[in-house]
């Protein structure tokens, strides 16, 4: 091959967007674009899948609920650090609005938001959990636990957020960051509940992951 073949192998999609801009060249950019998009969606794809995988393993060689403990370990080393600033975030409307960019700029998907007096509702086709949910082989609990909303048949990779941001967090802050209902059907819809005021959490969604409303 030429040296200059192999040089544009050597380049990242992302500087050859930015590339392609600078030289105002719009139908170069906009290819590199939908590249730079079909490589992430398949890249997390394949991420989701594998902790999928390593989930259902996890259960057949330990028992279910090793599950739950290794959720806690992932969830300690990186959801808590990276996510921090949200996690100890006391208002509930810059609660979700950060989500709300999580899901629309990191997610790429479309959210449904929705107010009333007590709280904010983020309602959107999760591309992880949701979809993951689609195929007929995954990973999901065979009894009910805290940390699957007391609900049996709820995947495992969904359940991160459940660990994390109603257990967990109830655990560190004294209620739940918000309520996570994660998809159950082939809708594939993920519904968060963002309580602007905690007292106002019903007690049922305590019940619901296993700890006495205070």
């Amino acid at each position: 091959m030429k040296k200059q073949e192999l040089r544009k192998l050597e380049g990242t999609t992302l500087s050859k967007l930015r590339q392609a801009i600078r030289k105002g060249e719009k139908k170069e950019a906009l290819a590199r674009l939908e590249e730079l998009w079909l490589g992430t969606t398949r890249l997390r794809k394949a991420m989701v899948e594998w902790i999928d995988t390593l989930m259902m393993f996890i259960s057949e060689k330990l028992g279910e609920e090793a599950v739950e403990d290794a959720l806690r370990f992932f969830s300690n080393r990186t959801i808590k650090t990276d996510f921090a600033k949200e996690l100890e975030e006391p208002d509930a409307e810059e609660r979700m609005k950060r989500r709300a960019y999580i899901y629309t700029g990191v997610h790429n998907v479309k959210v449904n938001v929705l107010e009333d007096e007590e709280k904010f509702t983020l309602r959107w086709p999760c591309d992880t959990g949701g979809q993951l949910i689609q195929g007929e082989i995954f990973g999901k609990t065979r009894r009910a636990y805290p940390w699957s909303n007391s609900q049996p048949g709820m995947a495992y990779y969904c359940a991160h957020c459940t660990t994390v941001y109603e257990i967990m967090s109830t655990e560190q802050f004294g209620f739940p960051n918000h309520i996570v209902m994660p998809p159950t059907g082939s809708s594939g819809l993920c519904t968060h509940y963002f309580f602007k005021d905690p007292k106002n959490i019903p007690g049922k969604y305590y019940e619901m992951f296993g700890i006495e409303k205070k």
